[in-house]
């Protein structure tokens, strides 16, 4: 198996270890988040253990069912981008849309 399959396969881990917590902290259980995705409690198992990779569909609706952002679900993944966490990236790019918003209202009056 080569770095990136096991990168990958470490990462399938990682996301189901952090399903688990997230889903236990809804105090939902397997068959409760089953039922609102639309799988069996089996299928919530092999994520949670990392055997089946999560879908960007399934990921959108576990967020919806345990009300959180994808960010907290997978942000860790993205932190460190030049340097930055992912809240200041976010930030920066709040700032920059408040920026363009301000130019705009001047613009219109």
């Amino acid at each position: 198996m080569n770095h990136a399959a096991r990168r990958a396969g470490q990462i399938d881990k990682e996301i189901g270890e952090r399903l688990r917590f997230l889903r236990e902290m809804k105090a939902l259980s397997q068959t409760e988040l089953g039922s609102a995705v639309g799988v069996t409690f089996q299928q919530i198992q092999k994520y949670e253990r990392g055997i089946s990779r999560l879908s960007v569909s399934s990921l959108i609706v576990i967020c919806r069912t345990l009300d959180i952002h994808p960010l907290e679900f997978v942000g860790g993944y993205f932190d460190d981008v030049d340097g930055l966490s992912t809240m200041d990236v976010l930030m920066r790019r709040l700032k920059d849309a408040e920026d363009r918003l301000g130019q705009i209202k001047t613009i219109v009056s």
